[in-house]
Parts: C-alpha cells; sequence; structure tokens
C-alpha cells in the first residue's frame, strides 16, 4: 500500500509540474519592424524642366510594436535629413507613407547628379535603426524639352 501511496503522490507531482510548464507561455521577443515596400519616383529628375521634385514611398510591418507614437520614419537625401522635422511619419499615423520634396530646396544650385535617399525605421527616442531602405535618383540638365525632341 505504501509503494501504491508513493507512485500516486509522485503522479500528482509530475502532472502539477506538466501543467504549470505548458501553462507558461514562452515570452515574445521584442518587436521587429520592416519595411514592406519602397519606391522613389521620378528614377531621373530633368533639372533644366520646371520644379525638381523627388517623391519618397514605402509602406512598414510595426511586427507588434505597442507604442504606436515611437515608431517613426525618417528620411534623408546624401545623409541629410530632408523633412522639415526630425521624423517623418510615425505608426499613430499608419504604415504607410508617402513625402515629396524639392530637391532645389534641399541643396540650393549644388544639386548634385546622383542623389541616394533613405529612409529608416526608428523609435521616436534613441535606439537602433529596425530597418532601412533606400535607392538612388540620378539628376541631369541635358533633358530634351518636354514634348519631345526639339527642332534643329
Amino acid at each position: 500500500m505504501n509503494n501504491l501511496k508513493i507512485i500516486g503522490i509522485g503522479c500528482i507531482v509530475v502532472i502539477g509540474l506538466a501543467a504549470m510548464l505548458g501553462s507558461q507561455s514562452t515570452p515574445r521577443s521584442s518587436p521587429e519592424p520592416v519595411f514592406t515596400s519602397f519606391s522613389l519616383v521620378p528614377q531621373v529628375v530633368c533639372l533644366n524642366q520646371g520644379i525638381p521634385l523627388v517623391q519618397v514611398n514605402y509602406e512598414f510591418d510595426p511586427d507588434g510594436w505597442n507604442n504606436e507614437n515611437t515608431l517613426c520614419t525618417t528620411i534623408y537625401a546624401n545623409g541629410d535629413t530632408v523633412h522639415p522635422t526630425l521624423r517623418h511619419q510615425c505608426l499613430s499615423d499608419g504604415t504607410t507613407g508617402s513625402y515629396t520634396f524639392n530637391l532645389q530646396d534641399h541643396f540650393g544650385t549644388n544639386i548634385p547628379q546622383q542623389v541616394t535617399v533613405r529612409v529608416e525605421l526608428t523609435p521616436s527616442v534613441a535606439g537602433e535603426t529596425y530597418d532601412f531602405r533606400e535607392g538612388v535618383v540620378d539628376t541631369r540638365v541635358d533633358c530634351p524639352p518636354a514634348g519631345g525632341v526639339p527642332i534643329p
């Protein structure tokens, strides 16, 4: 009879431990927000025609980020912020963003032949960059007039 008690108590202990361990969920690792799309329009900007505008489009997945006011994007052109404020858009504004900027406003009369545009996804307070996307826009001053080939 003593052996039966010991086996019964052992079974109860094992079942109890299994229930406790099984009910504990593994803690979720911290969110890892990522960009899901990115584009620059146009790929070539003609400096001798109209206003030299570049449009940046992007979408990101916050991956469970829980404080929507602290996950933001920052847009750079050749390493300098192009948006009037440091951050362009935070998660509270949604996960899709678009921003158009004027190369002449940003670079003045010294617009480079290539502009590297970079968008970073970062916390609004100091922290690591979770993800980034970048692309290059070429600029030209010898574009044909908008309407076709010039008549000599």
